[in-house]
């Protein structure tokens, strides 16, 4: 356990205006809280017996905990990102929904008394988190989110805020939702919604709140990271708010996996971590005279979660609810009957990616895929698929973005992108000559001069739906002829086509998009649907399928070939290179 700060507030104007009938003495109160979880609520589902962090473990350190501070002493808040990412929201989200969603159950159980939503429970879609939000009011568990506006009625999608009592003190609790939700998740699924600067409007809120409730004590939750305070990056605002925000206790942060505390002008700051590796711990004591509270001591801290301690009784209680869901996730849905190696990709047209392209050409929407390798070397083998298999075949928690690009776009693209796997002989620091872009370290372990990629093959993507060749002997930016379509139709460069590129590379990852001539803002004006992740459509498209082997992943009509020219010396080039990078796969 760290303590980071350690304050004696002393009382001023906005104590004595927070008067109270509370009778004169010391109150002890702790604010505990937790973010993004991402459904890692009683277990992995899988058969190794790793330890893992989870709900039964924070909630066993609670258990300990309450019993030393007594149960009505605690506030327990989550700041978001509960419905998706492990296969127990997945399961409820989408498969299981004739019955009521775990997470509330799990919610109750726990004794939270508020949750902020995050990116990841919004996009699962009004479906899911309007029945989530309904069942959790119903067990009296509030979801906050004062800035995620209705269109229709001009006030808060969920309510704005709720008041608790503890040991009699009148907490004030306000949540809010990133401010850059709106560029983070597909449209249908916040459809009717618009999504306010937390920073335009936290204060007003907070003001309305200690003119109508005169609440003891004020706490913001905020689903935004902390960030550098700048007030530039809607994505993490937290530490803005510390800067700005009036009246105001504790706030509590999440989205960023951050484990920070700070504190400013009597007003503290608390980011948790992620995955219940840690909770979040404001400690308060009040002093109260005459009706008037006169001090506030508070200490924050970030209390560790012991992995291998975890409520028995909490495991029990949902053990049937643990036994459908590791059913679920570990039944085969699929077979993959072709071995699939990575290093295929770094050659020409290869069945590695084509599985990705056919996942993303399979969407209707989808004219042209733009991917790239998700390991950097080592082979699929055949194997059965589960939903937790998945991660095996897409490890990444990439989100489906389709775009509309142009063909001289989409080839401005493919330049940079076999820019960064090329090199360019003049500019080689090597004596021979590579034909990828290389460069040496020395192994930590064993001092030996190894060779890696320049560049993280991460921002290699290669194209499916198109018909190329790329030209080893030209120089940069020169290098990409498309032939056609993958059918064999005309490609025009001056065409608008429906491309798909995951959320990763939509934000600005590698600079390709940039290179094409797409900043962020034009980014998202030429965005035409932000789908699931790659992931679960994975997992719909093998169950219709049934498996997936060369009939289904190489159909050259959708996602076409590409090479590199001339073919001779690019073979034997670029295998020579992959033997100096993967020098131990070649014994």
């Amino acid at each position: 356990m760290k303590t980071n700060r350690f304050f004696f507030l002393l009382a001023g104007l906005l104590l004595a205006i927070s008067c109270s009938n509370l009778k004169d003495g010391t109150y002890q109160l702790s604010i505990v809280s937790t973010s993004d979880g991402h459904g890692k609520w009683i277990g992995n589902f899988k058969d190794s017996q790793k330890e893992r962090h989870n709900l039964l473990c924070v909630s066993a350190w609670l258990n300990n905990y309450r019993s030393l501070k007594g149960a009505d002493n605690i506030l327990l808040l989550d700041a978001g990102d509960n419905l998706a990412g492990n296969p127990a929201p997945f399961y409820y989200n989408f498969i299981k929904t004739d019955e009521p969603h775990l997470f509330p159950k799990i919610a109750s159980y726990m004794g939270y008394d508020a949750i902020i939503p995050g990116e990841a429970d919004w996009g699962t879609g009004h479906e899911v988190y309007d029945r989530v939000a309904k069942e959790l009011a119903l067990l009296k568990i509030p979801v906050l989110s004062a800035n995620a506006i209705d269109k229709i009625s001009g006030k808060s999608y969920f309510p704005a805020y709720t008041l608790c009592k503890k040991n009699g003190v009148k907490i004030a609790v306000l949540g809010f939702t990133n401010s850059s939700i709106g560029d983070m998740v597909d449209q249908k699924a916040i459809s009717g919604i618009r999504f306010e600067n937390i920073l335009d409007c936290a204060q007003k809120e907070v003001d309305a709140v200690l003119e109508k409730e005169h609440p003891h004590l004020v706490v913001v939750a905020v689903h935004s990271g902390v960030g550098k305070g700048n007030s530039t990056d809607l994505d993490k605002q937290g530490k803005d708010l510390l800067k700005s925000l009036r009246g105001v206790d504790l706030i509590v942060c999440g989205h960023d996996h951050y484990n920070e505390q700070l504190v400013e002008d009597n007003t503290f700051l608390i980011d948790q971590n992620s995955y219940y590796r840690n909770v979040g711990l404001a400690e308060i004591e009040l002093t109260v005279q005459n009706g008037q509270i006169v001090k506030k001591k508070i200490v924050t801290n970030s209390p560790r979660i012991d992995n291998t301690q975890k409520d028995s009784v909490m495991l029990a209680t949902f053990q049937k609810d643990y036994d459908k869901i590791y059913q679920f996730a570990n039944e085969p849905i699929g077979k993959l009957t072709v071995p699939l190696d990575a290093k295929e990709a770094y050659k020409g047209s290869s069945d590695y990616m084509n599985l990705y392209h056919t996942l993303a050409l399979s969407q209707e929407q989808v004219e042209i895929s733009l991917q790239a390798p998700l390991i950097i070397d080592g082979i699929l083998p055949p194997q059965e698929i589960s939903y937790n298999s998945l991660s095996n075949l897409y490890k990444f928690d990439n989100q489906l973005i389709v775009l509309k690009m142009t063909g001289q776009e989409i080839k401005d693209y493919l330049e940079k992108s076999y820019d960064n796997q090329l090199e360019d002989e003049k500019a080689s620091l090597f004596k021979r000559n590579p034909v990828l872009r290389l460069k040496t370290n020395k192994d930590f372990w064993t001092k030996k001069t190894k060779y890696t990629f320049k560049v993280s093959p991460a921002h290699f993507d290669f194209a499916g739906g198109l018909i190329y060749t790329v030209d080893i002997t030209r120089k940069a930016g020169n290098r990409v002829n498309i032939l056609s379509m993958a059918d064999g139709s005309t490609f025009s460069l001056e065409k608008e086509y429906n491309t798909a590129i995951t959320s990763y590379r939509s934000a600005g990852a590698g600079g390709l998009l940039k290179a094409a001539g797409l900043d962020k803002q034009e980014v998202e004006k030429r965005i035409v649907f932000r789908g699931p992740l790659y992931r679960d459509l994975l997992y719909f498209w093998i169950q219709e399928n049934g498996e997936i082997g060369l009939k289904e992943i190489s159909d050259s009509r959708l996602v076409g070939s590409w090479k590199f020219i001339p073919e001779d010396k690019a073979k034997t080039g670029i295998e020579k290179d992959l033997k100096l990078i993967f020098p131990d796969e070649n014994k």
